[in-house]
């Protein structure tokens, strides 16, 4: 069973098509790490929003 892909990623693979990016190994990497980057820094600024 395929994960559904939340909004960020689906972001993150649209950059990645408009900047005329192939698929492979090394983009790949970059996608995840971009998309676990945006994940930690939503949490982030989550967390700070619910400490005011």
């Amino acid at each position: 069973m395929e994960r559904k892909k939340n909004s960020t990623e689906e972001k993150v693979a649209m950059q990645a098509i408009q900047n005329n990016l192939e698929p492979g190994d090394s983009v790949d990497e970059h996608r995840a790490r971009e998309s676990g980057n945006l994940f930690l820094a939503e949490k982030e600024i989550e967390q700070q929003n619910n400490n005011l």
